[in-house]
């Protein structure tokens, strides 16, 4: 036997009312006739014809305060960048002490004392790089991952794995040369670094460079290619060709040479007789992980470092 039940119109339902809808299976409440909604007039509709109140607050445009000296000549007081800007206080500090390191262990220093940024306080400590400080070949990374953060070296993972198989291919012992990253800390979670952390740290990797003076350095992948020198194109387009860059400034030659390119080889002589460094980008060995179909143009990376190495007369 079906029961009715009464729901009273035009007034507010009660918490009795409620209960027994809800003990019959019902949770959504329907008029029995339909009503244009858009219709109803707003209740709160301001009565344009009530005097408006005696004070009304205005939003209006901050001036900068003005400062007025004994002379009488008004000069505005210009806001400080760097006050308002807690990062660019932290990275000129950053800036400042970077420049005064003259070795691994006071880099390594350096980032101890400067750790108040969020990606600092996930990390375990900072991972300055490792090998050879004599090594005219410097490999660059993104940043630490789980394992590296642990160990306090980098790419001694999955990555670090194929990085060392990649090397052994090409002859070149793991040993002999320094590998380091473009983001020294771990970002939380294994992470891309943001640009904001790539910007910050970028006074490291430079005096980090500085400092070991590398002939040849190779970038794995687009976030350390783009971290160390400013370029437009992504990894895709970028590897296979080798960059010249100067070593103080890291600026880079608005020309890329295609190893293909005839004299490729005897620019590269010359240009790293200057004190320069040229750059060798290549996929990141975490990518070849994931993207095997893809190791046959990192091998044929490593054939353009080995002709390079050769040409140089290195190991």
């Amino acid at each position: 036997m079906t029961k009715n039940i009464v729901i009273p119109q035009n007034q507010p339902l009660t918490q009795s009312d409620l209960h027994t809808l809800h003990s019959y299976g019902i949770s959504e409440h329907f008029d029995n006739q339909p009503r244009n909604r858009f219709q109803i007039q707003n209740s709160f509709q301001i009565d344009s014809k009530k005097p408006t109140p005696a004070f009304s607050p205005q939003l209006t445009e901050q001036k900068t305060p003005t400062f007025r000296p004994q002379n009488g000549v008004s000069q505005k007081i210009q806001p400080s960048t760097t006050a308002s800007n807690p990062i660019a206080l932290l990275l000129e500090e950053f800036k400042k002490d970077i420049k005064q390191c003259s070795s691994i262990s006071e880099l390594q220093q350096t980032l101890l004392a400067h750790n108040k940024l969020p990606l600092c306080l996930t990390a375990t400590q900072p991972v300055v790089g490792h090998g050879d400080l004599n090594s005219p070949i410097v490999f660059i990374g993104e940043a630490p991952g789980e394992e590296e953060d642990l160990e306090g070296k980098p790419f001694v993972g999955k990555a670090g794995k194929l990085l060392t198989a990649v090397l052994d291919s090409v002859n070149i012992n793991r040993e002999k040369i320094f590998i380091t990253n473009t983001v020294p800390w771990r970002p939380p979670g294994n992470r891309i670094p943001t640009s904001i952390e790539i910007n910050f740290f970028k006074p490291f990797i430079h005096r980090l460079l500085q400092i070991i003076k590398p002939k040849v350095i190779v970038t794995l992948g687009g976030t350390a290619t783009s971290g160390l020198c400013t370029v437009k194109s992504g990894i895709v387009s970028m590897r296979g060709k080798i960059i010249f860059c100067n070593l103080d400034t890291l600026e880079i030659n608005s020309e890329y040479l295609d190893i293909k390119e005839q004299n490729t080889l005897t620019k590269v002589l010359e240009y790293t007789n200057q004190g320069n460094p040229i750059i060798i980008p290549t996929y990141h060995p975490s990518y070849l992980i994931r993207s095997p179909g893809q190791k046959k143009h990192a091998w044929s990376d490593m054939i353009t470092l080995k002709k390079v190495l050769d040409t140089l007369q290195f190991f």
